[in-house]
Parts: structure tokens; sequence; C-alpha cells
């Protein structure tokens, strides 16, 4: 949802691009870039199994800076937090400003980085298909921060177009091949250092389409594999 918005305001930004107001779709797409960083970190914590502090508390406390910063960009005419008067009339893109742009910035890549140390844990942990599924979203995810990172140090081939939106196709067809190639969000390993590998017996876990999915190791030593 969160590169959905972020992609589909910039696009109108630059169809409509002062309509219904001058930079109004532009910081329209905030509301995406505050959601994407957070919600990759929610997502390879989840999805790796270390979710046990996610709760309501630590969810708020990980939406505080992206809820301030939609309020301080949006209200920055009455205080210059956000953009410090360094917008141009003309700027079709926002990669500078005030301190609370830097503050933003910082704790997005603080998230981000956050969500790929957690995936790489997840992909030591795993074997198998569970580390090809983890190796295909580290690889994927790395193209959106990049090409934001080529824009912020003005290394762009095409100034003044952020690269990012267009960075979540490629995003979304590695998503796409994890999906239908890899049983991305079918096959997911259940929490088997709690149930499974404490179990005297061997267990073996089929899913409903008949896919081995998890054993122990009591298994592999009865099954002499």
């Amino acid at each position: 949802a969160g590169t959905t918005i972020w992609a589909m305001t910039y696009a109108v930004h630059w169809i409509y691009p002062d309509t219904p107001a001058p930079f109004f779709w532009l910081d329209a797409t905030y509301l995406g870039v505050v959601i994407a960083p957070t919600a990759f970190l929610v997502f390879a914590v989840k999805f790796n199994q270390f979710d046990r502090w996610l709760n309501k508390h630590t969810f708020w406390i990980l939406s505080l800076i992206p809820f301030l910063t939609l309020v301080i960009l949006w209200t920055d005419p009455y205080h210059q937090l956000f953009f410090a008067g360094k917008r141009l009339p003309t700027a079709t893109d926002i990669f500078d400003g005030g301190p609370w742009f830097w503050v933003n910035m910082i704790y997005s890549y603080a998230m981000i980085i956050a969500g790929y140390i957690i995936m790489y844990l997840g992909y030591f942990r795993q074997v198998g298909i569970y580390r090809k599924q983890r190796l295909l979203i580290i690889i994927g995810s790395l193209v959106a921060p990049i090409s934001n990172l080529v824009s912020l140090f003005n290394l762009n081939p095409l100034p003044g177009l952020d690269l990012t939106p267009f960075s979540f196709t490629i995003l979304g067809t590695f998503y796409s091949f994890g999906l239908l190639r890899l049983s991305m969000f079918d096959i997911v390993p259940v929490a088997k250092e709690i149930v499974i590998d404490t179990m005297q017996q061997g267990m073996l876990i089929f899913d409903p389409d008949e896919r081995l999915v998890e054993l122990n190791e009591n298994a592999l030593t009865t099954l002499g594999l």
C-alpha cells in the first residue's frame, strides 16, 4: 500500500503538477514515503518470526516519527522545520530540506537497515526454499533504497526525476516471482524451535498440497536421512 501510494501520487504530480495546488501531489507522496520503510521492518520481523516484541505499543512507537513527519511536512509554511526555505518553485522531487527532513531520512534508513539485518538473520536460520524466499526479498528490496540514494546524492542521470517510484516495478517483479514460484506466503516455517525441535518423537508436517514443510531432527534420525 505504501509503495502504491508513493508511485501513484508521484505519477499524478507529473500529470497535474499545479492541481489542485502547487506541490499538492508531491507532498502527498510522503504518505507512502513514511509508510514503506516502517512497514518493511514490520514485514521482515513477522516473516522471520521475530515478532514476539511486536505489539500495539511498539507499533505506535514505530509509527510516531512517520506521523510527526506528515504533520510537520503539511504544516511547513508555519514553522519551516521540514523544507527550511530550500524548496524551489520548480521543484519536482524532495531530496533536501531542514532539520526534520533529515530526521525522517535517518529514521527511514534505520528502519530499512534493521529490516535487512532481520532478513539476513532469517536467511541464515533457514534452509532450502525458505532461504530462497528470503534471498529473493533481500535482492528485490535493495532496488528501491539504491534508487533513492542515487537521487539523494545527485547521481541521478535524469535530474529532477525521483527514480524511487519507478524502482517499485522491479520490486514488484521480484515479489511476484516469489509468490508464484516460491510460494512465499503459502510455505512458511512454523515455530519449530518452540514445538517441533523439543519433541522426543519424529515429526513430519505436510501442507494441504501434500508438500513437506517441516521436520525435526528426530525424524531425520528415524528415517535414516
